[in-house]
């Protein structure tokens, strides 16, 4: 089977969507397809070879700068400058409105906004892919797979689907219109409809829908009528291949009492009441720096436009917090297997899973995880064991998780190892089974 995937985000970019591309591409190449793949032509050099080699066609595709970022340099270009009159140099005049200078925009620029927003910023994406994408497909092509977001990505499926009645699906690595959802174009009531429609289109065009979590299909599926709902197939992001192992935790029980969080801070992703909760735990338990260390590894320094060493300095933590920048994946593999906690921080996102879920998990580490109470991430970690898991907790409940994690500290529980159905080898290579049984024209 010819597969055509599209995947802005393809490695070695280190974001999710890339990582969740190439995971795709192993898994097709493994089952003996051919696989070409539109990814965005970058400009800051070739990068990191591709693990996978030249099995898999990469197409670079050029897609631009994005239509408000080019509207925005245009009216900055247009504005009219104004000369101090104290020193004679140019400045801008004051009262604009812009994203950058942290105002409020006008009603005019709200909206225009909102429309260079629907589905999403990478609307500008669209047609490069279409172009690239129907160049591709005059060579023969079985099956057009795209992945979100950026949702324009759909768009681009879509049309390609419409334009040459290829078999399609679309990918939802996060849903497309939820209550949690940060995009403009849902908010804004003059695209809002425009925008849900889209969605809709997608859903209904796609020959099959791929989620990636129990409740995203469920979501997903919801918005079909209940004879096409059985085409919403689920397919987690798993726990990759080099997080896997056999190998005990490394030995604990000597030096500080470890805490690691090893990720980002943003959307609900919020470290206040753990650092709250962390003060009350040392001075209930009267411990000094040199008994506990607690290590923020990653884009940490910050959360919502706060220091995050200046709230700990106001807590009474420094020394006790340690914020670092990005490490080695390999390090991080080591520092996960040796911490004696591992911190997670995923609320206000119930229908995802962070993938430093399933890194926890198959760490075999004992988690203090910050959830949703009805959330996919505390239904994993649920059924992973060793979790202490919290729901919108006060400092007392932080400090008395913390410390019953510390006094089994030397209880050297058995480690269990990650369930075999979570490996994301297995996940995608049922995904492509089942996709390989639907579309592959020499097997129907």
């Amino acid at each position: 089977m010819k597969v055509l995937l599209l995947s802005p985000a393809y490695p070695p970019q280190q974001v999710v969507g890339a990582l969740r591309a190439g995971n795709l591409v192993r898994a097709f190449l493994d089952a003996g397809h051919e696989v070409t793949v539109l990814a965005e032509q970058r400009s800051d050099g070739p990068g990191e070879p591709d693990p996978l080699g030249s099995r898999p066609r990469i197409v670079p595709v050029p897609m631009g700068a994005p239509f408000a970022k080019r509207l925005h340099g245009l009216l900055g270009s247009l504005r009219p400058a104004k000369r101090s009159v104290r020193n004679g140099s140019m400045e801008s005049p004051r009262g604009t409105a812009s994203r950058e200078s942290g105002e409020s925009p006008g009603a005019l620029r709200q909206f225009g906004r909102a429309v260079l927003s629907v589905p999403d910023w990478d609307q500008h994406m669209i047609l490069p892919l279409v172009r690239a994408g129907r160049q591709v497909l005059t060579e023969g092509v079985d099956l057009i797979y795209s992945t979100a977001p950026p949702f324009s990505g759909h768009v681009a499926g879509l049309l390609l689907r419409e334009l040459t009645r290829t078999p399609w699906v679309a990918e939802f690595r996060d849903p497309w219109n939820h209550p949690w959802s940060d995009r403009l174009a849902p908010r804004h009531p003059a695209t809002r409809g425009l925008d849900a429609l889209l969605e809709r289109w997608v859903l209904r065009r796609a020959d099959a829908v791929v989620a990636v979590t129990e409740a995203a299909r469920g979501l997903l599926a919801s918005r079909l009528p209940p004879d096409r709902q059985v085409k919403v197939l689920l397919a987690r992001n798993g726990i990759p291949g080099a997080t896997v192992t056999d190998s005990p935790p490394l030995i604990r029980g000597a030096g500080p009492f470890t805490i690691l969080y090893a990720g980002s801070l943003y959307m609900g992703r919020d470290p206040v009441r753990f650092l709250e909760g962390l003060a009350r735990f040392i001075a209930v338990r009267q411990l000094r720096p040199g008994d506990l260390q607690v290590r923020f590894i990653g884009r940490c320094s910050e959360f919502e436009n706060a220091s995050v060493a200046g709230l700990a300095e106001r807590l009474g933590l420094t020394g006790y917090l340690h914020v670092e920048d990005w490490v080695p994946f390999e390090e991080i593999g080591k520092l996960t297997r040796s911490a004696d906690v591992l911190l997670l921080f995923a609320q206000k996102q119930p229908l995802q899973v962070p993938n430093k879920v399933y890194e926890y998990i198959a760490a075999g580490t004992p988690i203090l995880g910050f959830v949703d109470r009805e959330g996919e991430s505390a239904r994993l970690l649920r059924d992973s064991g060793g979790t202490e898991l919290l729901f919108d907790p006060d400092a007392a409940e932080v400090s008395s998780a913390l410390e019953r994690l510390y006094d089994a500290r030397d209880a050297h529980p058995e480690r269990r190892p990650p369930p075999r159905e979570l490996r994301t080898d297995v996940q995608l290579g049922n995904l492509v089974e089942e996709l390989t049984r639907r579309f592959n024209p020499r097997v129907r």
